[in-house]
């Protein structure tokens, strides 16, 4: 019996082939208004996706203001949020170029919470449309790290969009790209400025003083703060009106609540409300 002897040759490491590392994916240079399309985008898988969007949304949490918009962050503080970001997933700035689907992700989350702020402090409001930035952010961002300047928000409008306005002119639309000038911009800019405007208005009555009307919405379990506004429109603005309130029958209260709130809270709120005022009535 023959055996074939078999000869291994070993490689050392320097002549072993190092597996060739991928470039990071290029940005696009266009905007990204939907989730779903930025999924697309990236290459991303519906469950890699669904982790990514997760871990953007708690480290914005906990390093960002999510009222604010992105371009007027702290420095320090967007700096601090990649950084992290980064570090709970370091693949992200491996594989995309200057992570700009986290930025893309950042903006739209931002001004998702944005309109949400607006809804509730507006009830039925007109629906806060996105401002017109030719440039997108990520791109703006990587202009920013080349420059060392800071992150400007680019609210430009193209001349092609003031010369499709329809209600300009015939004449002003062709002479547009000419001699005249048009401010397309100034109505999004108006309500950009209302929105920062609620916003700081919430946030100083927050800060301001003592609200009764708040105290006792929050100390209702579950807490019962976003139906301030409700109790403001029925008139229920100072501890005066609440303790008008509390000096009802303590079956006139529930029965006022339940018809009130009935199609606008859920069964866990309602009832809360309800034990609420019970237990004010015994203790007042």
């Amino acid at each position: 019996m023959s055996f074939k002897h078999q000869h291994w040759v070993w490689l050392s490491p320097e002549t072993r082939e190092m597996p060739t590392k991928k470039p990071p994916m290029r940005m696009p240079h266009f905007q990204i208004r939907q989730a779903s399309l930025l999924r697309l985008e990236a290459k991303m898988g519906s469950s890699q996706f669904a982790r990514f969007t997760c871990m953007v949304r708690s480290t914005v949490k906990d390093c960002l203001n999510d009222l604010v918009r992105v371009e007027d962050q702290e420095p320090g503080a967007l700096e601090m949020f990649l950084n992290t970001v980064n570090e709970r997933d370091p693949t992200v700035a491996e594989k995309y170029e200057y992570s700009w689907v986290v930025l893309a992700y950042l903006e739209l989350y931002i001004n998702s919470r944005r309109r949400h702020v607006w809804y509730q402090d507006r009830h039925h409001g007109e629906r806060q449309r996105f401002m017109r930035c030719p440039e997108p952010i990520w791109k703006r961002f990587a202009q920013a790290q080349l420059s060392g300047v800071r992150l400007q928000r680019n609210s430009q409008a193209c001349p092609r969009a003031a010369s499709l306005n329809p209600r300009l002119p015939r004449r002003a639309r062709k002479n547009v790209l000419g001699t005249r000038t048009t401010d397309v911009r100034k109505p999004a800019a108006t309500k950009e400025a209302a929105v920062d405007k609620l916003i700081d208005a919430r946030q100083h009555s927050v800060t301001a003083g003592v609200d009764p009307v708040r105290d006792f919405l929050r100390a209702i379990r579950p807490p019962l703060e976003d139906f301030y506004s409700h109790f403001m429109d029925m008139g229920i603005k100072t501890s005066a009106d609440l303790s008008t309130l509390f000096s009802w029958p303590i079956g006139d209260q529930e029965s006022a609540m339940r018809m009130q709130f009935d199609q606008k809270m859920n069964f866990m709120q309602l009832n809360g409300l309800v034990v609420g005022l019970r237990e004010r009535a015994r203790s007042g």
